[in-house]
């Protein structure tokens, strides 16, 4: 299998069908081809443990030790211990990780590959749910998959959690009155059954429970995770990037939570009292909708992109500016105009580094200060003579494009690539585009509307979650 040669449709030939029928809301399976299978299996390193443990990662992007490594093959071996290996790197997994950024940017934030290494009579993960839309792709030997149905999609937020986990909230504990967990069949025996042989493909949807049990030979399974980011969740961050990020587009969203948004809060009503006369006081005639969809506009969910190899290291991922354009990773607008204004995202935070006097490596990082979620962690790297453009842009917060390209107008190379690489942070939800006070004055009706603007950089549904 060529770099980059694959493609979501040799997995599920009907994606759009797929989305259609089966996207959180049932399973999908299917038996994938001889050929693909031996191209699956040739970029996980022919199924070989000690091989794949050197290409996968821990949490905090570190490699397995050789000691580890030697350890988790005898607990394999010895004690049946399955493998659970979430960051898997090999050629293989790079372009699982590649073909759906491609098919599902527009639909989840976070993207990840990982592994399952078990043995016949080996560990049984009984009875759970996740919280991400899981893939599993099994390579070699075969497993047992049994499922029960959640009672509807997962339109809330949904965590990973045992079958009879106890609630850690009363939110939680509501959600029971539909459980499963409250009226488990006798048995399960209403449980669907998959039985998944080398070369099986099944998808879940979040908050569906399963029980997954190795049968015969030694089991080795591809685990592609793409994490569900509700609404609800992402509103949650959105308020507090903008109460937390300094005046400039908060006062409105402030007035709220009143002045001190920041202090301790006191035992009692965190709202005024009076909600939309504290608003019209600190914003004119604007309604809390309105504020609540200006925070959602300006704090967008960062979308991922395709990480290219020769700047990559594991979870520290990144490619060159030229790599993207070419991956086609650009705002639809075919330029911006001068008189253009770009924000950064309230969530993003952008710094600036020269490597070897002539490449600007921009690091891009959206990491939760509620949950310490990573949303973004990206390297894009481009022409050092950029840099004074970028870093002007970083200080203010918001520049004009004339703004920015007088500060790089040194050939009309320079000024080019400056272009695309705001083009690829527009894309990419790093950076918003600022309705044009003619647009914004008339967006209720006639010319100057800018829903079009806005339409183009509506935000993925997705942040990064970890593994089950």
């Amino acid at each position: 299998m060529a770099a980059g040669a694959l493609h979501i449709t040799d997995l599920i030939p009907d994606w759009p069908a797929f989305l259609r029928d089966h996207w959180n809301q049932r399973p999908y399976s299917r038996a994938l081809g001889k050929e693909l299978l031996e191209c699956l299996l040739d970029g996980f390193k022919d199924g070989d443990t000690a091989e794949l443990l050197c290409a996968c990662r821990k949490a905090d992007n570190a490699r397995y030790t050789p000691e580890e490594r030697d350890e988790m093959e005898r607990d394999l071996e010895t004690s049946g211990v399955t493998l659970n290996l979430p960051y898997c790197f090999s050629r293989g997994a790079q372009e699982l990780e590649a073909a759906f950024v491609d098919a599902c940017g527009e639909r989840v934030n976070d993207i990840e590959v990982g592994l399952y290494i078990s043995r016949t009579g080996g560990d049984v993960a009984e009875w759970h749910c996740d919280a991400v839309h899981n893939f599993t792709i099994q390579l070699r030997g075969s497993k047992e998959w049994q499922h029960l149905a959640a009672t509807k999609p997962a339109t809330a937020d949904v965590t990973s959690r045992g079958l009879f986990d106890r609630a850690r909230n009363r939110a939680e504990q509501l959600a029971e009155k539909d459980s499963l967990a409250r009226a488990v069949p006798q048995g399960f025996t209403g449980a669907e059954r998959f039985d998944l042989i080398a070369g099986s493909l099944l998808y879940l949807p979040p908050g569906h429970w399963h029980r997954v049990t190795p049968v015969v030979g030694n089991s080795l399974s591809i685990d592609v995770r793409l994490g569900h980011l509700s609404a609800g969740k992402w509103l949650c961050e959105a308020i507090y990037a903008q109460l937390g990020g300094g005046d400039r587009g908060s006062s409105s969203l402030r007035s709220l939570f009143g002045p001190d948004s920041g202090l301790m809060l006191p035992m009692g009503p965190v709202l005024a009292p009076d909600l939309h006369g504290a608003v019209v006081g600190a914003a004119g005639d604007l309604s809390a909708a309105t504020l609540l969809r200006e925070t959602l506009v300006f704090c967008p969910v960062p979308r991922p992109l395709p990480c290219e190899p020769a700047h990559s290291d594991g979870l520290n991922r990144g490619a060159s500016i030229g790599w993207l354009e070419a991956r086609g990773c650009l705002s639809s607008r075919s330029a911006l105009i001068s008189s253009d204004e770009v924000v950064i995202s309230k969530m993003v935070a952008i710094s600036l580094s020269v490597r070897d006097g002539t490449a600007l490596v921009v690091r891009l990082l959206a990491s939760s200060p509620l949950s310490a979620m990573d949303y973004l962690r990206f390297a894009v790297v481009c022409d050092a003579q950029l840099q004074p453009a970028l870093a002007r842009l970083i200080a203010d917060g918001r520049a004009t494009v004339s703004c920015l390209t007088e500060l790089v107008r040194k050939t009309a190379l320079t000024t080019a690539s400056l272009m695309v690489l705001l083009r690829c942070l527009v894309f990419a939800n790093v950076l918003i585009v600022a309705p044009r006070p003619a647009e914004s004055a008339h967006s209720s009706g006639g010319g100057g509307s800018t829903e079009g603007l806005v339409a183009e950089r509506r935000p993925a549904k997705r942040g990064r979650q970890a593994p089950a």
